[in-house]
């Protein structure tokens, strides 16, 4: 796995509440989640990889939420942050008996930090319940790796043909695919294309990151219109974006 440096958590711990991308990505997150199962306490939701715990604040407001991680540190600060419980491992098999309480599962921007993404799902696939289901995103296109991946430990970004393949090798029946940040890729699209034309990727130093949080105005600005793809999402699939989202059964 890619891991992300320690002090990567302490960043995301920081702005995980406050910076539109995670604000807004969160409420798109949440409200496929809540078509696909409704919003009821009696449902169990599970974050695997769930960092520092930004998502379970969130899904415990609505659901039985519980994460597992592979970090101490994140999965500490996790359970400070949200007092849900957090399992320490890379997968479902920590929770044991409680595996087949599951109703969904989240892998939230997490296969771009495994070396072997299709063994991991089918891993998960191994461990789901029958009837549960699994949503998963990614960072698209690959054109843009820039040293933000590489701050965070990613190892790629994902295509849509690619994403759609490894979960269906793993054994998974695709029920929606999407990407997402629609609206903000044109922009953001430019400024990778800068980037890399006058700062070329750069090897083996400190890596700097794309996150620093805009002045109030801007960043409400920001977390509206891409939160507003949501409502379109819920009735097709946009066709390109900064990053993929597919809601995926066994």
């Amino acid at each position: 796995m890619g891991e992300m440096p320690a002090l990567r958590y302490d960043l995301h711990r920081d702005i995980e509440d406050t910076h539109w991308w995670f604000l807004a990505r969160r409420m798109i997150i949440m409200d496929i989640l809540s078509l696909y199962l409704p919003p009821d306490k009696g449902h169990t939701v599970v974050e695997v990889g769930c960092g520092t715990g930004g998502n379970l604040s969130r899904l415990k407001e609505h659901y039985r939420a519980i994460g597992t991680e592979v970090s101490a540190r994140a999965a500490d600060l996790a359970r400070a942050h949200t007092g849900c419980p957090v399992f320490l491992g890379d997968g479902l098999d920590g929770l044991k008996e409680m595996t087949e309480e599951i109703d969904g599962v989240l892998l939230l921007d997490l296969l771009e930090h495994l070396h072997n993404p299709l063994a991991f799902l089918k891993k998960i696939h191994g461990s789901l319940p029958q009837e549960a289901i699994l949503i998963v995103t990614v960072p698209a296109g690959q054109w843009s790796f820039s040293e933000h991946d590489l701050a965070f430990g990613h190892l790629r970004r994902y295509s849509q043909d690619l994403l759609q393949r490894e979960l269906q090798q793993a054994g998974f029946a695709v029920d929606y695919l999407s990407h997402f940040n629609t609206v903000l890729y044109p922009p953001a699209m430019l400024i990778r294309l800068i980037r890399k034309i006058f700062l070329p990727l750069r090897k083996g130093t400190q890596y700097k990151t794309d996150f620093w949080i805009p002045p109030p105005p801007f960043n409400k600005v920001f977390t509206s219109i891409m939160a507003s793809e949501r409502f379109l999402m819920r009735k097709c699939s946009l066709p390109w974006g900064m990053s993929l989202i597919a809601v995926v059964r066994k």
